[in-house]
């Protein structure tokens, strides 16, 4: 049996094993590389974003038009595992659009299942929220501006892996009677 001061000097010698680690990588240089966000003015190293990075959510516009593309036909809200999807719509066009992101997953099902290619998502991080309110996404705040670049997660921008034995979305031209005539 161990007598008290073996123990007692047991313990000592493990504290003094363990300061001499600390002391040793205490001046070390770190390499800690910040996730996300840095700020210009500071001389941190950032990780790059991936380029199938899936971040903010978008509904795109037909760049001809500057309509909506999606229908209202609910592909996205059947294939998202965490139901977070709301649309309604009347005659074909999308009256309400809600995305709840207290609920979402992230994994880009739904932007797969769009045939239209109407849902996508940024390379844009969520911005942090400070409240639930702003987690709920409504087609105000989901809408892109009309001829707004579309980086990120997108069918035909990534190519036919991200869709995989599906053809990338191409909008439908009316054929006026000059183009059929030459």
């Amino acid at each position: 049996m161990p007598s008290t001061l073996t123990k007692v000097t047991g313990g000592i010698v493990g504290i003094i094993t363990g300061l001499g680690v600390t002391l040793r990588n205490v001046f070390r240089k770190t390499v800690t590389v910040q996730y996300g966000y840095a700020p210009r003015w500071s001389h941190q190293e950032t990780r790059p974003v991936a380029p199938r990075y899936r971040g903010r959510f978008v509904l795109t516009r037909e760049p001809e038009t500057g309509e909506l593309r999606c229908t209202g036909c609910k592909a996205c809200a059947l294939a998202c595992p965490g139901r977070c999807i709301d649309v309604t719509s009347e005659n074909r066009k999308v009256a309400t659009y809600r995305i709840d992101l207290e609920k979402c997953l992230f994994c880009g099902h739904c932007v797969e299942a769009c045939p239209f290619e109407a849902l996508g998502m940024t390379q844009e991080g969520v911005a942090i929220m400070h409240n639930r309110d702003g987690l709920h996404l409504d087609l105000a705040a989901l809408t892109q501006p009309a001829g707004t670049p579309m980086p990120g997660v997108m069918p035909s921008s990534v190519g036919l892996e991200v869709r995989p034995g599906k053809k990338p979305f191409v909008a439908k031209v009316k054929k006026t009677d000059e183009a059929e005539g030459a």
